[in-house]
């Protein structure tokens, strides 16, 4: 996906709280990350690495 085209707000905070089950700061830094990932080309063959990806914290 072109970098222009990644809209950093397309997920609300709320669903990234309720999903991961954190608080609005935590839910925030996620999204950040995130958006830090695909801005330096992250992608789903990535991601299938990562799928036991825990937020810190979390256990």
């Amino acid at each position: 996906m072109p970098t222009d085209k990644i809209d950093h707000e397309a997920v609300p905070l709320t669903t990234v709280m309720e999903r991961l089950d954190v608080a609005q700061s935590t839910a925030s830094e996620i999204r950040k990350e995130a958006l830090a990932l695909l801005l330096s080309g992250y992608g789903v063959r990535d991601a299938a690495v990562d799928a036991t990806y825990e937020p810190e914290g979390k256990s």
